[in-house]
């Protein structure tokens, strides 16, 4: 069973889908859900500190700060190195899950992602 708690920041530039992630997490009972719209806003809400997110979720493609980017800076921070990251695209593309799992992603998703995809990935990181 897994912690419906949670601290979640979730980094979407689509408001629409954005709202749609949030909504999705409110109906499997999740609802610590920050929204952000992209690489850059996250820093800046993860630098407001003090912080205390459990989970990041972000866009592969957005602009201002793409989430490897975003990815990158997170693992060099050292509040946020073991934070479990999950990187979401509509690219199902082998090289992007090279370079993610490089850079330390902890899970790729490929979108539109399910509830049940969804919290299944949730539960094996926080099991």
């Amino acid at each position: 069973m897994v912690d419906k708690n949670i601290k979640i920041l979730l980094v979407e530039d689509s408001d629409v889908q954005k709202e749609l992630a949030i909504y999705r997490f409110e109906s499997l009972d999740f609802n610590n859900v920050t929204g952000v719209s992209n690489g850059l806003e996250a820093i800046s809400y993860l630098e407001a500190g003090p912080v205390d997110v459990d989970l990041i979720i972000s866009d592969w493609d957005m602009p201002e700060m793409n989430g490897i980017d975003l990815l990158r800076v997170v693992r060099e921070t050292p509040d946020f190195q073991k934070t479990p990251f999950f990187l979401m695209t509509i690219h199902d593309d082998d090289n992007k899950i090279s370079i993610a799992k490089k850079e330390g992603v902890t899970e790729f998703l490929c979108k539109p992602v399910t509830n049940e995809t969804l919290l299944e990935t949730i539960k094996k990181v926080f099991s």
